[in-house]
């Protein structure tokens, strides 16, 4: 069915059943690697330990190549697993569940047919070299803030861009505290020189002690 519906070629795979190879979003190469499971055959590989086995051998190779992106396909339906208990498949399905938000992707589809097409669509993406264009392009953005720009953001009066022309125009916090008065950064008749002012200069307050009470709750 691979060779007649995807044009695949046939031959031994170090881990997983499918390996699609191409160019994904913006010309990076990408190799799609899908392990298929039906649920018989995930509920057998479970209770062996085998299915973790698989999925760690998945994750291993996608570390070793940064192309890789790994995916666990469950095919058919729970109730194609006959004469076991139903608390050990809902165990298996929070497996899977466990498995999709910490480790790899895990798809489902409902037959042979589903699977075929799932794949199909994965390889039409990676040739059109659309893998991976499902959200926007992140834009990274670099900032210079540091400490020092948290630390004058907290006096009153000064926020980002105050706190940003104080970092500019002083050479470190001690040319500020001792210079901020003779060469202010805004004017001396403002509101925020002033707040600044008496800020630097207020002598430590001791320290208040507040009584909290605490009212239980009525029966």
């Amino acid at each position: 069915m691979a060779e007649m519906l995807l044009n695949a070629e046939v031959s031994p795979l170090d881990c997983g059943d499918f390996r699609v190879e191409g160019q994904g979003f913006d010309e990076q190469p990408i190799t799609v690697l899908v392990e298929r499971k039906t649920w018989s055959d995930a509920y057998g590989s479970f209770n062996s330990k085998r299915l973790q086995n698989q999925v760690s051998r998945l994750i291993e190779a996608a570390v070793e190549e940064s192309s890789i992106r790994p995916v666990l396909l469950v095919e058919g339906s729970p109730r194609d697993i006959y004469g076991v208990n139903g608390d050990r498949i809902r165990a298996l399905q929070q497996h899977l569940n466990r498995l999709s938000v910490e480790s790899i992707p895990v798809i489902y589809t409902e037959s042979i047919d589903e699977t075929f097409r799932y794949l199909n669509s994965v390889v039409h993406r990676v040739k059109s070299q659309e893998f991976g264009s499902l959200v926007r392009p992140v834009t990274v953005v670099t900032s210079s803030r540091n400490k020092h720009h948290a630390m004058l953001e907290q006096m009153p009066k000064v926020g980002r861009t105050m706190g940003k022309k104080i970092y500019d125009n002083y050479d470190s916090l001690q040319d500020f505290v001792n210079n901020f008065e003779a060469n202010p950064v805004i004017g001396s008749h403002t509101k925020a020189y002033q707040a600044i002012l008496d800020f630097i200069t207020a002598t430590w307050g001791e320290a208040k002690s507040e009584t909290i009470t605490k009212m239980e709750a009525s029966e």
